[in-house]
């Protein structure tokens, strides 16, 4: 992406006003920008953006997303991290979880690999968590967290869960907190019991998407639900596609949606796809097209993936003690 300045000038012989903006700087921000100077009569408007298409899609086309790694992460109960995702509203904190086998609980860590709190879902028991999202829900304004209890490797489960709660505020020490007031959403296969790994949320609708985890050379089917379900419900998703993975034995292992909807991001053992989402576009139709391959850190297990906050880049993380956080940035 151009990381050029952009200038906008007026002059109608009484002033010369220019005001200059880093094209960077306006895609960093999540609204539109219009800086207005006026002098004399004279107006400049500087720096508005409509963004259309995600750098990070662009990039990860051209293969040039840059690489970073963090430090290992400190946690000693993060063993076996199966999601992250970026926080929306506290800068530098993701979300993570273990898989099966843990108990029902998060992790708030920062950019740094550090864990700054560790939240135990109060009610719930954990059955097999395999990723998480973020988005909106039932109230306006609010960004919640949605962990996915969808594991079911030998697909016997009669239902599967999404935990619904809004996002904590991380405290600035380090703490062990009771997380209540999770809602708990139900959700039935139209075609029988199926294992999955990946979740995401809409930015802008709150529809849930379910992408399952095939067997053998099977089709992997893509699973809506409808609307924003109640707290308590059991609901049927809906079969609305198929994901087209080269090769065999691709199996889709985690997914993220940018916070602008402009991006999905979704991994499997050996690679990461990066697909374009034009505006009001549904999810299965983004993902319906041929995807690019950026060029992601190989990890030994890798299951977690989130688009940052600014939506400028990725991370991944693998399953493991002490796995360090790897980012692609624009």
């Amino acid at each position: 992406m151009d990381r050029n300045s952009i200038a906008v000038g007026a002059d109608d012989n009484k002033s010369n006003v220019a005001t200059t903006m880093s094209a960077l700087e306006c895609l960093r921000t999540n609204t539109i920008r219009l800086a207005v100077v006026v002098t004399l009569g004279a107006v400049a408007s500087a720096c508005y953006k409509i963004p259309t298409v995600s750098p990070v899609y662009t990039r990860a086309c051209a293969g040039t997303l840059i690489g970073s790694q963090s430090a290992p992460l400190s946690d000693p109960a993060i063993v076996e991290a199966s999601g992250i995702v970026a926080s929306h509203s506290q800068t530098g904190i993701y979300w993570v979880h273990n898989d099966s086998g843990d108990t029902a609980r998060i992790f708030a860590i920062d950019t740094t690999g550090k864990t700054r709190a560790t939240y135990n879902l109060t009610g719930i028991s954990a059955t097999d968590f395999e990723d998480i999202a973020i988005g909106p829900g039932p109230v306006a304004n609010v960004r919640y967290l949605y962990i996915g209890d969808i594991g079911d490797n030998a697909r016997a489960r009669s239902h599967v869960s999404v935990l619904r709660v809004p996002e904590p505020i991380v405290p600035a020490s380090p703490a062990t907190i009771e997380l209540g007031g999770i809602d708990v959403l139900n959700f039935n296969y139209p075609n029988g019991a199926r294992n999955a790994e990946s979740l995401l949320v809409h930015p802008r609708t709150a529809e849930i998407t379910i992408i399952m985890k095939r067997v053998s050379s099977e089709p992997i089917s893509i699973y809506r639900a409808s609307g924003i379900p109640e707290a308590g419900s059991t609901s049927a998703l809906t079969d609305v596609g198929t994901l087209n993975l080269p090769g065999s034995i691709s199996n889709p292992t985690g997914v993220d949606i940018s916070r602008d909807g402009l991006a999905i991001a979704l991994r499997t053992y050996f690679n990461v796809f990066v697909y374009k989402v034009a505006t009001n576009q549904t999810v299965e139709s983004a993902l319906a097209a041929v995807p690019c391959v950026a060029n992601a850190a190989s990890e030994n297990q890798g299951e977690a993936i989130a688009f940052h906050q600014d939506g400028l880049g990725f991370v991944t993380l693998s399953e493991g003690s002490r796995q360090r956080l790897n980012n692609r940035d624009v």
